[in-house]
């Protein structure tokens, strides 16, 4: 029964998941896919930069970002939102080099 939400998610995007896997994903992921069955899918990269932007300055607690690559347009809003005493955590490769 836990494991529905995730096939209802799978279903939901079906037409996404046909040309994009999730077999790389750690199981412990894969398990918790379930938890996004009531968000919506945004092709248009320029929204969802908008969205995680907009997100950021609208944070009032907590900011927790697990990235490969630091979003540059972000940054001001990140420095903002530590201004405001929002916790930010950001989880990102060991090796990460920035361009």
């Amino acid at each position: 029964m836990n494991l529905l939400s995730g096939y209802r998610f799978f279903s939901k995007n079906r037409d996404y998941f046909l040309t994009h896997s999730a077999g790389s994903l750690p199981k412990r992921f894969k398990y918790c896919l379930g938890m996004f069955e009531d968000s919506e899918f945004e092709s248009d990269v320029m929204v969802v930069f908008h969205n995680v932007e907009t997100m950021i300055a609208e944070a009032q607690e907590s900011v927790c970002i697990l990235t490969n690559q630091i979003l540059a347009s972000t940054l001001p809003h990140l420095i903002q939102a530590m201004d405001r005493d929002v916790t930010v955590k950001l989880i990102m490769p060991k090796k990460y080099l920035p361009t």
